[in-house]
C-alpha cells in the first residue's frame, strides 16, 4: 500500500516511515499539508495519514480539499493531544478515524484496513469519532 504521512515533526515522520516500512508499505512523507493536493494527485497514495494540526493548516481544511478531488485516498488522522484536537473538528471531520501518537503498530495497522468511517469501539490508543 503507498502511504503518504503528513507530519510536520521530522522526528515522528521517520518513525511512523520505519513503522510503515516493516509492515511492507511504500511511504512518502511530506510535512507541508499546502502541497497535500498536489502530492496526491501526482504520487496516487491509498492511505492518507494527515497530522491535525500543522502550522498554518489544520485537518479540517485539508480535508475540505480533499473531499473536492475525484478520487479521494483513504485519510486517518493523528495527534498527539488526542480527543482535545479531535474534539475541536467539525462534526463531518470527526467521521475520519484518529489515532493518538505515538502510534501503535496494531493500531496503525487496524486503521489503514478499516474504513474511513472509524468502528464503534477503539482499540488502545484510537478515539472514536462520534458519527457526522
Amino acid at each position: 500500500m503507498k502511504i503518504l504521512v503528513v507530519e510536520d515533526n521530522a522526528l515522528v515522520g521517520r518513525l511512523l516511515s520505519l513503522q510503515l516500512n516493516r509492515s511492507g508499505h511504500e511511504v512518502r512523507i511530506d510535512s507541508h499539508a499546502d502541497t497535500l493536493v498536489e502530492v496526491i494527485q501526482t504520487w496516487k497514495p491509498d492511505a492518507v495519514l494527515l497530522d491535525i494540526m500543522l502550522p498554518g493548516y489544520n485537518a479540517a481544511d485539508a480535508l475540505t480539499e480533499l473531499r473536492q478531488l475525484p478520487s479521494m485516498p483513504h485519510v486517518v488522522l493523528m495527534s498527539a493531544l488526542g480527543e482535545r484536537a479531535y474534539a475541536k473538528l467539525p462534526t463531518w471531520a470527526r467521521q475520519y478515524r484518529m489515532l493518538r501518537k505515538p502510534i501503535q503498530d496494531a493500531d496503525l495497522a487496524e486503521a489503514l484496513a478499516s474504513t474511513a468511517t472509524p468502528p464503534a469501539q477503539p482499540s488502545t490508543g484510537a478515539v472514536a469519532a462520534t458519527g457526522p
